[in-house]
């Protein structure tokens, strides 16, 4: 039986003229803002493509405006090292509540560039923590604190996705970012053993 599946490249084709990429493949997400790691491997499955996410914060003035993302603030963002090599597209760009922009970028399987990836043993590792000092608004003190960990390989660049949480940001329990190579965790002064006079040893938690 012959494969009668659009090729790669279609779904890669930009579908709309407003300045902001919106590949083919993004009518296969729906309109659920959350994405898991299943969705994406059945698209990755269904287009033949492989599919990368990358988040940052919103640039200020967009931020301080209360804008929704436009050519001029996509103009602005960061794009990711990776992406530049490869045959990564920019099939897509959103904003969200959280404050973050998200850009989605995807390449035909099979695409030169990814061998390096496929075939590494991931024997060693890059780990970075980014510790946040959270405010209700700017000026006003310190309520909360986050960290955001992220894991590659130091051998091929490949990061690592952490599974089994959703996506968002919460105050009191882990989520990811939307390609869920970003855990983020809320963290807190550990207080009560400086409080209560419990030797800070593993077993006391």
């Amino acid at each position: 039986m012959n494969d009668k599946r659009p090729p790669p490249e279609y779904w890669l084709e930009d579908t709309k003229d407003n300045g902001i990429p919106y590949a083919r493949i993004n009518d296969l997400f729906g309109d659920d803002e959350t994405i898991t790691a299943e969705q994406i491997a059945t698209i990755e499955d269904r287009t033949s493509l492989q599919i990368r996410f990358s988040s940052q914060e919103m640039p200020e003035p967009m931020a301080d405006k209360g804008e929704t993302l436009n050519p001029e603030y996509l103009a602005m963002t960061d794009r990711p090292t990776w992406s530049r090599t490869g045959g990564w597209v920019l099939a897509g760009a959103w904003d969200n509540e959280d404050g973050e922009i998200t850009l989605m970028y995807a390449r035909p399987k099979g695409n030169r560039g990814m061998k390096s990836a496929t075939a590494c043993q991931h024997e060693n590792f890059i780990a970075q923590v980014d510790v946040n000092r959270l405010r209700k608004g700017e000026g006003d003190p310190v309520t909360d604190y986050s960290a955001d960990v992220r894991i590659k390989c130091a051998d091929c660049g490949l990061a690592f996705r952490f599974m089994g949480l959703e996506c968002g940001n919460n105050r009191f329990e882990p989520k990811v970012s939307v390609d869920a190579t970003e855990l983020r965790i809320p963290i807190e002064p550990d207080y009560v053993h400086e409080i209560l006079g419990i030797s800070n040893i593993a077993g006391n938690a």
